[in-house]
């Protein structure tokens, strides 16, 4: 038997997983990072924006505190800053299709060893104390200190029993192995989301169509402006519920495709594909992921793990939780800000100092401790929760913590002394 002794592990390279293992690394723990697909950022790879709204403000926060790494390399392959769509105003769409190699070369450059395909079996324990982690094929992985990025969709049992089965989401569940909680493993009772029909899960909310694909001239309309809105009549698809209010008149009469490398639906969880075919233009659309976005789409948040405002998992002692399975919350923004505080909070518990708990006069503080308390109560897992709308993005805007000004950010972070934890 194998066995590799580092400080801090990681499981999980989604935008989470990556912004946890720059962190630790950054700030000078040996830092190794477990994936068990064969490329990096997961949902990140299908979404292609962040910095809506709220979401800009926690970004620029953790700008201000020091982590400007992995958004110097979203700005390095944005296609578009701003759309004048409800919603996108402030938006940067990066692009899907060149991001990973970017994230890929700050972690190299930084020194994270990136195992992929490399899967975690088992979690040895005790005491609420991870010692090792055994992968599938027997070897054993040690640390002082680990972080649960592993994220909250499949494993694709739950897909067949929540959702429409499998629809070859970007997870790939089938062919490197389903996911497997850490939390789970050492016996945390984990939540889940629950729908209006009293399900569990949430669905994914937009369907990616290959762009080579679709009519040249329709692809160079979207180039050109980052976006099209097309009309289709109001039984085209199924809608998401959980729409802004100013978004639904806009979304309910038109498909509207967002250019992030793909054509990007906005809000709509499912599209019949034969119906979408009967567009001008999109006679031969193809969809990328999800490759069954006729019937369904992913199904995710089945994993919700009770946490300290820390991000350190509630009944452990060294494993903390990163993403959207630490509160559900839905965004590549609030999935690399959680990474980042997990990430630094797992290299100060690695030099036996105490985790920081960021303060609710940040949004990001807020952020934490409010989806804290909301999941405490089990109304709380009937929503998703957003920096950018809903109770979350309310919340800011009462307690005076939405901004999208740089230096008023910097102010508030300056006059927190938080300038450089980061």
């Amino acid at each position: 038997m194998i066995t590799i002794s580092d400080r801090v592990v990681v499981v999980g390279g989604g935008w989470a997983g990556c912004a946890a293992a720059l962190m630790a690394a950054k700030k000078g723990s040996q830092v190794t990072l477990l994936e068990k697909n064969d490329r990096l950022l997961g949902y990140g790879l299908v979404a292609g924006e962040v910095y809506h709204g709220g979401r800009l403000t926690i970004c620029l926060e953790a700008q201000a505190m020091g982590g400007r790494e992995i958004f110097a390399a979203l700005e390095r392959v944005a296609r578009y800053r701003g759309l004048p769509l409800s919603g996108l105003e402030t938006a940067l769409i990066y692009d899907v299709w060149a991001i990973e190699e970017e994230i890929a070369r700050i972690l190299r450059e930084s020194d994270v060893q990136v195992r992929l395909e490399t899967r975690v079996r088992e979690v040895i324990a005790r005491d609420g104390e991870i010692l090792s982690l055994v992968l599938d094929n027997g070897e054993q992985v040690t640390g002082k200190v680990f972080v649960d990025a592993t994220g909250s969709a499949g494993p694709a049992s739950l897909c067949n029993k929540y959702g429409w089965g499998c629809v070859a989401c970007i997870n790939r569940c089938h062919v490197f192995g389903s996911r497997i909680s850490l939390a789970g493993k050492m016996g945390v009772q984990e939540g889940a989301a629950i729908r209006p029909d009293g399900r569990l899960g949430g669905t994914g909310q937009g369907v990616n169509i290959l762009k080579e694909s679709l009519d040249p001239g329709l692809v160079r309309d979207l180039e050109k402006d980052g976006f099209l809105v097309i009309p289709v009549p109001a039984d085209f698809s199924q809608q998401s519920f959980e729409l802004p209010k100013t978004d639904l008149k806009t979304l309910k009469e038109n498909l509207v495709l967002v250019d992030n490398g793909m054509a990007k639906a906005k809000s709509r969880p499912h599209l019949p594909l034969q119906k979408l075919r009967q567009l001008p233009g999109f006679q031969k659309a193809v969809y990328f992921d999800p490759v069954g976005g006729s019937k369904g789409n992913c199904v995710r948040f089945l994993a919700v793990t009770p946490r300290e405002n820390s991000l350190l998992v509630k009944g452990t002692r060294n494993l903390f939780v990163a993403g959207e399975k630490q509160g559900l919350l839905v965004g590549c923004s609030e999935a690399i800000v959680s990474g980042l505080l997990a990430g630094l909070n797992a290299h100060r518990l690695a030099r036996e100092e105490d985790p920081l708990v960021l303060p609710r006069s940040t949004a990001i503080g807020e952020m934490l401790a409010f989806t804290g308390e909301l999941l405490e109560n089990p109304e709380g897992y009937k929503k998703r929760y957003s920096c950018n709308a809903g109770v979350l993005g309310q919340r800011f805007q009462e307690r005076g913590l939405y901004t999208l000004d740089e230096q008023e950010v910097e102010k508030r972070i300056s006059s927190l002394g938080l300038e450089n934890v980061f």
